[in-house]
Formats: C-alpha cells, sequence, structure tokens
C-alpha cells in the first residue's frame, strides 16, 4: 500500500516539481509512516499504563521515538531511490492499478494526525 501511495504522490508531483518531485514524496511516504508509527506507540502507551506495568522514562520514550524516525526516513530513501524505485515502478505500471487522487493523498496524514490528537486526548 505504501508503494501504491508514494508512487501516486510522485505522479502527482512530477508535473510541478519535476527534479525534487521523488524527494518530496519519500518526504510524504516518511511523514505517513512516522504517524502511524507515533499513533502504534500511544496506543500501546496507553495500554500499558492500564495494566500498571513499569514505564519507560520520557528520554527513552523520545529517544526510541526519534531512533524510530530515523530509521524510517533511512529505510524509505534506501527502498524509494535510484534502481529498486525502478523495478517497483515498473511492477506498479504493469498492474495498472488506480492511482490515489490528490485530495486523497491529503487525508491521509490528516486523518492520522487527527486520530493521533484524538488518542493523546483518551491518554
Amino acid at each position: 500500500m505504501f508503494d501504491h501511495l508514494f508512487f501516486s504522490a510522485f505522479e502527482a508531483l512530477k508535473p510541478r516539481y519535476k527534479k525534487s518531485a521523488n524527494n518530496l514524496a519519500i518526504l510524504y511516504i516518511s511523514i505517513l509512516q512516522i504517524l502511524i508509527f507515533v499513533i502504534i506507540g500511544v496506543f500501546f502507551k496507553a495500554f500499558v499504563e492500564n495494566l500498571n506495568v513499569v514505564r519507560l522514562s520520557a528520554d527513552k520514550i523520545w529517544a526510541f521515538l526519534i531512533l524510530g524516525t530515523v530509521i524510517i526516513f533511512f529505510k524509505n530513501w534506501i527502498q524509494y531511490s535510484g534502481k529498486k524505485r525502478k523495478v517497483l515502478n515498473s511492477k506498479i505500471t504493469r498492474t495498472q492499478e488506480k492511482k490515489f487522487s490528490i485530495l486523497g493523498l491529503l487525508l491521509f496524514p490528516l486523518g492520522c494526525l487527527l486520530l493521533l490528537i484524538i488518542l493523546t486526548q483518551a491518554v
């Protein structure tokens, strides 16, 4: 699914930002994955607090979040740059699946952000 989101964002950005479309699409997919990562982290934090298990300190949680963010950016940079991106692009264009609209691409991160705000208010 993330591959389809990436290539939909890439195709939407390509006409306007010719040279930096790939970097912007990588940034988009990385932000979306980081939001999902934080949502899962907030959910597990609330789950662990309800079990009255020994909690991690705030410093360790921030370090884990920063480490996860760096790993996500590095993974996306490797996956969607160069030869591997070309192979994925040929696989996706061969299947001719429907691409996401620009509105859908904007609503995914906004929906994740809204869900994150709701979860943090509940905790």
